[in-house]
């Protein structure tokens, strides 16, 4: 069972911004099982500290989120460094009991505080919070996590209405195969200059916008080439080879998500990467960062 915040009704940004620097709440679950005893009377949190990796938190969620999880909040540990102010990103935070680890965008999350101390359901005593344990590996992640020092998966959001470089396009996602971070039907803001203009060389994690056109000879008395794009992700494996793939990768329910590739140098997949995937349009978001 979660870990939830039993603070209703759901908060608001002004209520949360009202706290005190320190405040406690009830916990309920037992997910955070040992560092956090199951049911504890009372966790503290310290508005004031920067969550770092291994830091136990608490998100507490936007009205839209918390309608869909079912709680206004969670506390989890947290695995990653937590997106750039004012991007759209990826939290990946970890559950304990049993060992899970989760992801959701931060535009569902209205603030994520740290947990410095717990009550002691027994005794009523204080307890802090002691040194994390061993994070698990992260393959166990809904979502990849780069182990290899390239950037975070963060999304710039771009105001409705606002003008938008010249070399930037906006792109419509067809499908939820780069969700939570991109879902089916919001719109991705891609910048078309690169290196070149008109291109981009891949980069390790990157996300860009890749565009397939098929030989006409493949389609007897087609006049034009067949022509899709996807938001994908470009990396390289254990032999160097570049890559191509959405970020939720593998299978998918009755589906399975694939992988393009290997290309046989990095210009080859450059001749296709039409756009960096640079922002999201803030009309198509529910939340608030």
């Amino acid at each position: 069972m979660a870990t939830a915040i039993a603070m209703p009704p759901v908060p608001t940004l002004d209520a949360l911004d009202a706290l005190p620097a320190l405040y406690s709440a009830p916990g309920t679950g037992n997910c955070m099982v040992p560092v956090i005893p199951a049911n504890t009377p009372g966790l503290t949190f310290d508005k004031r500290a920067i969550p770092q990796p291994g830091d136990v938190v608490v998100l507490w969620f936007t009205p839209e989120a918390a309608a869909r999880i079912g709680h206004p909040g969670w506390v989890k540990r947290l695995v990653k460094p937590l997106p750039p102010r004012g991007q759209v990103g990826l939290i990946t935070v970890e559950m304990l009991n049993p060992h899970r680890v989760m992801t959701m965008r931060s535009d569902d999350v209205l603030a994520v505080h740290k947990c410095i101390a717990h009550a002691n359901p027994i005794s009523s005593t204080m307890s802090a919070i002691g040194a994390p344990l061993s994070l698990r590996a992260a393959a166990e992640a809904n979502c990849p996590i780069p182990s290899d020092g390239s950037p975070k998966l963060a999304l710039t959001m771009f105001q409705h209405g606002a003008r938008l470089p010249l070399t930037h396009f906006v792109h419509m996602a067809q499908d939820d195969f780069n969700a939570p971070l991109i879902r089916a039907g919001e719109v991705v803001v891609v910048d078309q200059g690169g290196t070149q203009l008109g291109g981009w060389m891949p980069t390790e994690g990157g996300l860009f916008l890749i565009e397939y056109r098929s030989d006409l000879t493949e389609y007897p008395g087609q006049r034009y080439p067949r022509v899709s794009r996807s938001i994908v992700q470009t990396f390289t494996d254990s032999r160097g080879r570049w890559h191509t793939g959405p970020l939720r990768r593998g299978i998918h329910g009755n589906m399975m998500v694939c992988t393009d590739g290997p290309y046989a140098d990095e210009e080859r997949l450059a001749a296709k990467l039409i756009g960096k995937v640079v922002g999201l349009l803030a009309s198509t978001m529910g939340g608030r960062a």
